[in-house]
């Protein structure tokens, strides 16, 4: 039964400040990480292999398994699930700064990116049930927001950390504030109770889909390394070809497929997603990249780095934070296309300042934030309102499972591009951000795979824009009129 507006409204804000604390843990794991990739990868001595995993085994766990707990929660209830895997990610983080080597962390960071899988899937659903729609925008956009709020001081604090308390803090450091979330969710969390039909998993399809993308990834983020025509890179990327096909006939079949025909053609929620895959893609590989070239390339410090990353997550605060009062003039699709082309203006300033148009870096790095955090929360906004009722569960993990895919595949992309630019025997270094361990000129080599990569990721944000703006003449065609306004106040 829907609550009354009004209670629904005040439970609505409790359960958006466990979410959002909840969010800021998150993705304090991931950014401290990324700057920091390069500590860990001389801790370990990594190949750029090994460092590559220890972003991608989080990426990949993390997409094949969100569908799966997104239908598990239906099962056991919303409430249950995310405090187990809130409890689940505090402890894998903790066992992470007891890792013996490399090995035992890439997998430790699987735990974690399972756990995450369960928190993201029903972020922004417990976050639908509790608000009402006439605050949905204004909630979104404070959600992703705090995403944004710990991108802004986890490059900076974990490079700080890793500097000063060494590798193992960068895991332990957000303990402090992890522990207090748990306590506040089992405190303040509600959730949307346990269907009285139970829905059935699709284990045999997301079985499939998860051998999918952990063959192709391992042969993209591999081919650089050992080179593209060799059978280890071959035999993987032929099978994951292969599978494709076999999902397809399967998910036909399947009483509960991952991507339903119902789900995917109503309200042009197909394009809505495709709008997700290609602009996260584009955008969310950006610090990766960055932290790399302002380390390996400019030979910065980690600290430096960090702190000439900060201007994307305030970009994106400052977009963010003001979505509601956007959506009182703009419908969420409308919004979703000025944001994707915000973006795509700010990723074409980043790449012509890599090409030594030094002074346009740090602007282009904050329009590239500011295009992020209007597209990602007006685009989730678009998606909620045009699913159905009774799919807005596993309709909201679709979304975060192909926008993961596409960051997913864009990083290991990127990566391969920058390493390949180099003698085999040089890639390490590229990974560790070792300017020191290159031989004479290899750093000044390095510019042309990061002109690479960011050259990739422009075409990507192209992509995001024509998939934008095809999408929302669709809508409008088909409806015959826009999208009313949403009444954010």
């Amino acid at each position: 039964m829907t609550q009354p507006e009004h209670n629904r409204s005040e439970s609505g804000w409790l359960t958006l400040s466990v979410v959002c604390l909840v969010s800021v843990l998150i993705s304090l794991n991931m950014s401290t990480l990324n700057i920091a990739l390069p500590t860990l990868a001389r801790q370990f001595d990594a190949t750029p292999s090994e460092a590559s995993w220890l972003l991608l085994a989080f990426m990949v766990t993390n997409c094949a398994l969100l569908i799966p707990f997104g239908r598990i929660t239906d099962i056991v209830g919303q409430r249950p699930m995310y405090l187990w895997g809130l409890g689940v990610f505090i402890v894998a983080g903790f066992l992470c700064g007891l890792a013996p080597n490399v090995e035992v962390l890439i997998a430790l960071r699987a735990v974690q990116a399972a756990a995450s899988a369960v928190l993201l899937a029903n972020g922004a659903t417990l976050i639908h049930e509790a608000m009402p729609p006439s605050k949905l925008s204004h909630a979104l956009g404070f959600y992703t927001a705090s995403f944004s709020v710990a991108a802004l001081i986890g490059p900076t604090l974990g490079g700080l950390v890793a500097e000063v308390g060494g590798w193992r803090w960068v895991f332990w450091f957000s303990i402090p504030l992890s522990v207090p979330a748990f306590f506040w969710g089992l405190w303040k969390l509600r959730g949307r109770p346990r269907r009285a039909q139970r829905p059935a998993l699709d284990v045999t399809g997301n079985a499939i889909l998860l051998v999918i993308l952990v063959f192709a990834t391992y042969a993209i983020s591999r081919g650089a390394d050992v080179g593209w025509s060799s059978p280890s890179i071959l035999v993987p990327g032929a099978l994951a070809l292969v599978l494709v096909p076999v999902l397809v006939v399967v998910e036909r079949r399947a009483a509960e497929p991952i991507l339903s025909a119902e789900v995917l053609v109503g309200n042009g929620v197909g394009s809505i997603y495709l709008a997700g895959f290609l602009n996260g893609a584009a955008r969310f590989p950006v610090v990766v990249v960055m932290g790399l070239y302002f380390q390996a390339v400019l030979e910065q410090s980690v600290v430096t780095a960090a702190v000439h990353l900060l201007p994307v997550p305030i970009g994106m605060i400052a977009t963010a934070t003001m979505l509601g009062q956007f959506a009182k003039r703009f419908d969420p699709r409308t919004l979703a296309t000025a944001g994707s082309v915000v973006g795509l203006l700010g990723l074409v300033g980043v790449l012509v300042a890599a090409l030594r148009v030094d002074w346009l870096m740090l602007p282009s790095l904050l329009v590239v934030g500011a295009g992020t955090g209007i597209f990602m929360g007006s685009n989730t906004t678009a998606l909620l309102m045009a699913l159905p009722e009774h799919s807005i569960g596993v309709g909201n993990a679709v979304r975060l499972m192909l926008q993961n895919v596409g960051n997913l595949l864009s990083v290991a992309v990127s990566l391969a591009l920058i390493a390949g630019v180099l003698p085999r025997s040089q890639r390490d270094a590229v990974m560790q951000a070792d300017a020191s361990a290159l031989s004479d000129g290899a750093a000044s080599d390095l510019a042309p795979g990061f002109t690479a990569a960011l050259a990739f990721l422009v075409g990507l944000s192209v992509l995001g824009v024509i998939s934008c703006v095809s999408g929302r003449r669709s809508a409008r065609t088909s409806e015959g009129v826009d999208h009313a306004p949403i009444n954010a106040t």
